[in-house]
C-alpha cells in the first residue's frame, strides 16, 4: 500500500514492503531547499578567503562556483533529520531502528529527493489461537527418584575410613602421581603427593581404574592415560603419557543409618519419614515446575505455527546478543573466555529460538488485548505476595525492592504474560 502526504516543506510517500518495514518517500520543496542551501553558503562564505578579498568577504557567486557541490550535501544532512522527524510524526510511527537512506537524487532542475528505510514494531493480531493441541503434562515422582535423592544425601554425610587391603570401587585413595618423559624418568617437578582419588568416579580415565583396582597401600603402579582430542587442556591433546602412581592410603567409605538421627542432621526434629516426606514434596514442586514449562512451551510452539509472521531483523539480533552476553557471563563464570568462533556458532544456534520468542511474545500481547487481560493493582499486590513467599523473601523488604527501577513494571509484565497463558492452556485441545 502507497500512500502520499504533503507537509510544508516535503511531499511524503509511505511504502510498506514488510510488516515490519517502513519506507518514506521524501520529495524537498525546491524553494526550502534553496533557502537553506544559501543559510549553508553564508555560514561557508564566513570561513572562506581569498587573494584580494578577507575572510567572510568573498564574493558568494565564488564559494557556491566552488563549493557547491560541498554545500549541498551539508545542506542536505541537515535537512533529512527535519524531513525523519516530520515524516514518523505526521503518520505517526515508533521506529524500532535508525533510519537508511536510499535513492538519492540532486539533479540540477529537479527536486532533490531521497527515501528513509526504517524498522518499525509489526503489528500483530492472534487468530484462530483457541483449541491449540497440548499434551497432558502429568507430574509424577516415584520411589526410585525419593532414594536417589535420600542416597545423595547419605553420601555427603560419608565417612572414610582407613583399611589394610586391596582397592575396590567406591574406595578412596591418596596417592602420589608423577609423569614419566620418553625415556621412562620421572618428571619430578611435576609431582602431585597425597592426590585423593575415587576409585570407580564416573569421570576416571578407564585406565586408572583398572590399574588401581587391587592395589593396596605402599604398592606402585605404572600407567598410560591417553586423553582425548578435545581435552580441556591444549598441551595434553590427543597425547597418551605414563604416570607413577604410589598409593599411600585405602579408605572404605561407610555410610550413615537412614534413622531418625540422621534426618535430625538434615533438619532438626524431624524423623527419617518426614525427611522423606519432605523430599517427596521438594521433588514433586519441581516436577510440577517443569510439566507447566512444557505445556507453556508446546502452547507456544502451536500458536506461533497458527500465526507466523517476520520481525525487524534488528530486534532479532538484539534477542540474540542477549543470550550472548549471558553465555558469555556463563564462560566467565567458569573461568574461561567465549572464543570468536564459537561465539558465531551460538549465534546461528540461537537464532531460531529468538524468533520464536519474539513472535510468541507479540502474539500473547495480542491475545491480552483480545481477551481484555488486564493487571490491577489488586492482582499485582497478589503476586508479589505469592513471590516473596515462594523465595522465602521478607515481605516488607521485598515489596520496598519491587518499588526500586523497573521491577514492578517487570513483574506485572511476567504476570500478563502468564495469564494469557494460562487462558490458552484452558482452551487447549488436550490429548
Amino acid at each position: 500500500m502507497t500512500e502520499n502526504k504533503t507537509v510544508e516543506q516535503f511531499t511524503f510517500t509511505y511504502t510498506e514492503p514488510e510488516s515490519w518495514k517502513q519506507v518514506i518517500g521524501v520529495e524537498v520543496n525546491d524553494e526550502y531547499f534553496a533557502t537553506e542551501f544559501d543559510k549553508m553558503a553564508k555560514e561557508v562564505r564566513r570561513k572562506v578567503e581569498r587573494p584580494g578579498f578577507r575572510k567572510g568577504k568573498v564574493p558568494m557567486e565564488t564559494v557556491k562556483k566552488d563549493y557547491g557541490s560541498d554545500i549541498k550535501m551539508e545542506t542536505l544532512d541537515k535537512i533529512v533529520p527535519v524531513a525523519y522527524k516530520a515524516a514518523v510524526v505526521e503518520k505517526g510511527i515508533y521506529p524500532i531502528s535508525d533510519p537508511s537512506l536510499d535513492d538519492l537524487k540532486m539533479d540540477e532542475g529537479e527536486p532533490v529527493s531521497f527515501s528513509l528505510s526504517i524498522e518499525v514494531r509489526p503489528e500483530v493480531e492472534a487468530k484462530d489461537y483457541k483449541e491449540l493441541a497440548l499434551t497432558e503434562h502429568k507430574a509424577e515422582v516415584t520411589d526410585d527418584a525419593v532414594d536417589e535423592v535420600v542416597n545423595r544425601m547419605l553420601e555427603q554425610k560419608a565417612e572414610f575410613n582407613k583399611v589394610d587391603r586391596g582397592a575396590k570401587s567406591g574406595d578412596q585413595l591418596k596417592v602420589d602421581i608423577v609423569p614419566l618423559n620418553d625415556a621412562g624418568e620421572p618428571e619430578s617437578e611435576k609431582e602431585v603427593k597425597d592426590y585423593g582419588f575415587n576409585l570407580g568416579a564416573e569421570n576416571n580415565f578407564k585406565s586408572f581404574d583398572e590399574g588401581l583396582e587391587g592395589a593396596a597401600a605402599g604398592d606402585t603402579k605404572d600407567i598410560e592415560a591417553t586423553y582425548p582430542d578435545d581435552y580441556f587442556t591444549p598441551e595434553l591433546q590427543g597425547k597418551t603419557v605414563t604416570y607413577k602412581i604410589t598409593v599411600n592410603e585405602v579408605t572404605e567409605k561407610s555410610l550413615p543409618e537412614l534413622d531418625d538421627a540422621f534426618a535430625a542432621t538434615v533438619k532438626e526434629g524431624q524423623t527419617a519419614l518426614e525427611l522423606k516426606t519432605a523430599v517427596r514434596e521438594d521433588l514433586m514442586r519441581e516436577e510440577e515446575r517443569k510439566a507447566r514449562q512444557n505445556a507453556e512451551d508446546e502452547v507456544i510452539v502451536a500458536l506461533v505455527e497458527r500465526n507466523e509472521f517476520d520481525l525487524p531483523p534488528s530486534m532479532v539480533e538484539k534477542q540474540i546478543d542477549s543470550s550472548v552476553a549471558e553465555a558469555k557471563q556463563r564462560y566467565q563464570h567458569m573461568g574461561q573466555e567465549m572464543a570468536d568462533e564459537d561465539e558465531k556458532k551460538f549465534r546461528e544456534l540461537s537464532r531460531d529460538s529468538a524468533v520464536k520468542s519474539l513472535q510468541g511474545m507479540f502474539l500473547l500481547e495480542s491475545i491480552r488485548k483480545q481477551e481484555d487481560i488486564e493487571i490491577t493493582p489488586e492482582l499485582l499486590a497478589a503476586r508479589i505476595e505469592e513471590l516473596a513467599e515462594q523465595n522465602k523473601y521478607d515481605l516488607e523488604q521485598f515489596k520496598q525492592w519491587t518499588e526500586t527501577g523497573n521491577e514492578k513494571e517487570r513483574i506485572a509484565f511476567e504476570l500478563a504474560e502468564k495469564l494469557a497463558i494460562d487462558f490458552l492452556i484452558s482452551n487447549a485441545k488436550i490429548s
